[in-house]
């Protein structure tokens, strides 16, 4: 049979499925273990009968080298590993340091990690710095190690004989800040307007006496050396003074920052933490040498928290020279709390280590005098005189005003030609639903409760009124039912708006300012109704434990007649754009 050598390509006789022809399958090679020469069987054979079944030797690995001191050629059993001639491989490795042989890529320069001997850090160093006894993660620790010894076995460093380090401040005060800093006091108390640099203030000054602290000589037994804590109600409000300690706090100082924890640790063993006074009995356990607290007045139980600040602030040793620890306190008003009374010890004559100020928004220059005046027209009067004037006010968190005066009105009967506005806050079962109407010029005309009564029920009352008075439009609070309500009000024919304000939020916020500023300014009547003048008189804001302001009745109280009157003069000082209705369809045809 006919076949093709697959090797060289020549057609043979042979059998069939045969490959390649009888000159490729019996050829002279070479056998890969022996050496020796052979006639092949078959074209892939590459041993000899006699070594079948016999590994190949391993390749040598001699060769020449050129020595990487001295330079001369030699032979090397292993050519790819072999440096060094057998004269120069004698050397110690000082005398192939010093001629430059060392192989920069070696072990020795291979990265490990250590944790240090004084801070406790794990950092990274070379595996030659660590076979020569390198401990510490930098200078400062080294430094402070170094201290720490010399002290143990001389006593503490004199303050002359120390090293003097020089930084500067990226921060200029203005003329209140200056008063501030200039006072010898041990305690200050800042009542400032909104914008005015209170806690540029404070925490730049924070740091100055830290760092003067950190100069004295000191006993060993404090630990750590010097201690300072920033103190705000929650951690959010506490944010901005950690990131203005790490911008303006010398780096040089700065031995590490712990994040997670809020931490810094300086130079000469100095500790400052970031705390929240949200929980009292948690500001314990240390000696403080200083405390900055920010926003005191809307902190918690803040005279539970003032006696716990003051027990560590009285620790023995702390302080300037021993004198007692520093306190730095800054907030804008909030009623006449216990802040009231602290800023009323730095009044007090017979008080020396207290010392206050009160600074409003005209005595900041952060403030443009537009700013100052849009605060002015749009924020209540109460509002504007706390955070903006820096005024202790007598009612706390109460909000609105001229309550009596302003409720002095009486039901009325529509009047033909009239614009009227209704609002509804519902509720079923629980609650009390209650339902106004107010005319163009702001006057409340009607108003109806409903206590345990069914939505049908309700319904109907509300769509009838509506339609009563000239087919007036409607808000409805949608919070808790739905979008239901003001579908089923739109289909007996009156325009129905749906409001929701779950969890209080901006819409919340703008519509009280809004009322709060009429009432003040005495541009509506209200009903001469007991209950609504309560809840308007009770209502009041307070602040969550974000820092956010939350406006709602007292545990207990209800704040329904509020809502609906919210919702009723939310556009009271908008044109009008809604026609009265005539009571006269025409034109519809009938199918």
């Amino acid at each position: 049979m006919l076949n093709t050598c697959q090797a060289c390509g020549k057609e043979f006789e042979g059998q069939s499925g045969s490959k390649y022809c009888p000159e490729c399958s019996h050829r002279e090679e070479t056998c890969v273990v022996c050496g020796k020469k052979f006639t092949t069987i078959k074209y892939d054979q590459v041993k000899c009968s006699n070594c079948v079944g016999k590994k190949p030797p391993a390749p040598s690995k001699a060769g020449e080298v050129k020595c990487a001191i001295c330079g001369t050629i030699f032979m090397a059993k292993n050519a790819q590993t072999a440096k060094y001639c057998e004269k120069c491989r004698k050397l110690d490795s000082y005398k192939k340091r010093k001629s430059g042989a060392t192989d920069i890529k070696s072990d020795n320069f291979k990265q490990v990690q250590v944790r240090c001997a004084y801070c406790g850090t794990v950092f990274s160093c070379t595996w030659q710095q660590y076979r020569r006894g390198r401990k510490y993660c930098g200078n400062a620790c080294r430094d402070n190690a170094q201290r720490k010894r010399t002290e143990e076995k001389h006593g503490p460093t004199p303050v002359d004989e120390k090293i003097e380090q020089v930084a500067e401040l990226d921060y200029e005060p203005h003329e209140g800040q200056w008063k501030f800093h200039k006072s010898k006091a041990r305690f200050r108390v800042l009542v400032c307007a909104n914008r005015w640099g209170k806690d540029r203030a404070s925490i730049n000054e924070f740091i100055q006496k830290f760092a003067d602290m950190l100069s004295e000589n000191r006993s060993s037994t404090l630990v750590p050396r010097v201690m300072g804590w920033i103190v705000a109600p929650t951690y959010p409000l506490a944010r901005q003074n950690w990131r203005e300690l790490k911008s303006f706090m010398p780096e040089q100082w700065v031995v590490k920052t712990n994040e997670s924890e809020r931490q810094m640790t300086t130079v000469y063993d100095g500790l400052i933490e970031v705390k929240s006074a949200d929980d009292p009995e948690s500001l314990v356990s240390v000696g403080l040498d200083i405390v900055l607290m920010t926003e005191m007045a809307k902190a918690k139980n803040l005279q539970g928290v003032w006696a716990n600040i003051f027990a560590r602030l009285s620790s023995a040793g702390r302080g300037l020279n021993g004198k007692g620890g520093l306190g730095i306190f800054n907030s804008t008003p909030f009623g006449r709390n216990f802040f009231y009374k602290m800023y009323m010890f730095g009044q007090d004559p017979t008080m020396p280590d207290w010392e206050s100020w009160q600074f409003d928004c005209y005595s900041s220059p952060y403030i443009t005098k537009e700013n100052i005046e849009i605060a002015k027209q749009t924020l209540p009067e109460r509002l504007f005189r706390q955070n903006w004037l820096a005024e202790f006010l007598n009612d706390g968190g109460e909000i609105f005003v001229n309550v009596d005066e302003l409720s002095t009105g009486q039901v009325e009967d529509p009047k033909f030609g009239m614009l009227y506005k209704a609002a509804w806050d519902p509720a079923q079962r629980g609650d009390v639903s209650v339902f106004g109407i107010r005319d163009q010029y702001g006057k409340q005309v009607f108003k109806r409760t409903f206590t345990g009564k069914g939505w049908e029920f309700q319904i109907d009352i509300v769509v009838a009124n509506c339609m009563r008075y000239n087919c007036c439009p409607i808000d409805i609070d949608m919070t808790g039912v739905g979008d239901t309500l003001p579908e089923f009000v739109r289909k007996k024919g009156i325009t129905a708006n749906g409001i929701y304000w779950a969890g209080g939020g901006h819409l919340k916020e703008q519509m009280v300012s809004n009322l709060c500023v009429l009432m003040e300014q005495k541009a509506i009547i209200l009903l001469d109704d007991d209950t609504q003048k309560e809840e308007l008189k009770s209502y009041e804001y307070k602040l969550s434990k974000n820092g956010n302001v939350q406006y709602s009745a007292p545990q207990g109280l209800h704040d329904d007649h509020v809502s609906c009157l919210m919702m009723l003069y939310s556009d009271f000082n908008q044109a009008s754009v809604i026609l009265p209705y005539r009571g006269f369809l025409g034109g519809i045809k009938k199918k």
